[in-house]
């Protein structure tokens, strides 16, 4: 019987490569020894509402890795950056990440989702290399998780956009039950002023003065005592507390329009756990 030969090699070449994928693929190892300066470093965390956006330095250069491990603890670590990763801790990511999609290995982003505002967490990175071994880790840095924005407010009770709440993240009408702030023109001038100078019912706010030129500007303790209104100027700024105890930060942006079409545009920080100013 007659077998034609390239009918055999193609089998053959088949069974081959069958059998090659079926085999244990051997996982590639390094010597970490050698990489010991090769560890993330400059971490930073901005942060908004339950969520986190870490930035990181890689240091890896041309050295081989697997991806990182982005570790998010709460609580009070003590100790050098390594405490971040004490024996057994478990890494935020579920799996070993890769890294982002765009082509800079230099710094590298993660999107930390699903935090508690107001819990103060604590966060480090490693270098994963081949054989899962870790790099030391990046510096530890503390943040808390909180909204944050830009609102523009049009002048009160223009049927749009003419209060605002802190606690739902949301524009409300002026006289709403749950209006945090309004914007209006007293005498000329232009005024943040607390919902209870409409009538009683309305909700209270306390308007503190601050120097704050930035919202990552930190308030230790609130300036002076509190008003029911306050004066509003481009580049000003003030602390906002609520009936509840909650604090929000104001920067003043900007004004636009005149008379009735007058609007106010304002950068706020708002931290929803009551009595929680340093944030």
């Amino acid at each position: 019987m007659h077998v034609d030969r390239r009918i055999v090699f193609v089998l053959f070449v088949g069974a081959t490569i069958t059998l090659l994928s079926c085999a244990p693929s051997k996982q590639i190892d390094i010597d970490v020894s050698k990489y010991v300066d090769v560890f993330p470093t400059d971490l930073t965390v901005d942060v908004n509402h339950n969520y986190a956006f870490l930035t990181w330095k890689t240091n890896r250069g041309n050295v081989p890795i697997r991806g990182y491990n982005i570790y998010i603890a709460s609580g009070n670590p003590v100790g050098d950056d390594s405490a971040m990763i004490a024996a057994g801790a478990v890494p935020f990511n579920p799996d070993t990440y890769p890294g982002d999609t765009d082509a800079e290995i230099e710094f590298e982003t993660f999107d930390a989702n699903d935090l508690e505002d107001g819990v103060k967490y604590f966060a480090a990175v490693t270098i994963v290399f081949p054989g899962d071994k870790e790099s030391k880790p990046s510096n530890a840095i503390k943040f808390v998780c909180h909204p944050h924005g830009e609102i523009t407010l049009n002048r009160s009770y223009s049927g749009e956009r003419d209060g605002y709440s802190f606690a739902r993240q949301e524009y409300v009408a002026t006289d709403a039950l749950d209006n945090q702030v309004y914007f209006t023109q007293i005498q000329g001038e232009d005024y943040l002023v607390s919902p209870s100078r409409i009538d009683a019912i309305l909700p209270s706010v306390e308007f503190l003065s601050s120097s704050i030129t930035s919202l990552k500007d930190r308030i230790r303790e609130p300036q002076g005592p509190g008003a029911d209104k306050i004066r509003a100027k481009k580049g000003g700024s003030c602390l906002l507390k609520t009936s509840s105890g909650q604090y929000a930060k104001i920067i003043v942006k900007g004004f636009s329009g005149t008379g009735d079409d007058r609007r106010i545009t304002l950068d706020y920080s708002f931290m929803p756990v009551p009595g929680r100013i340093d944030f």
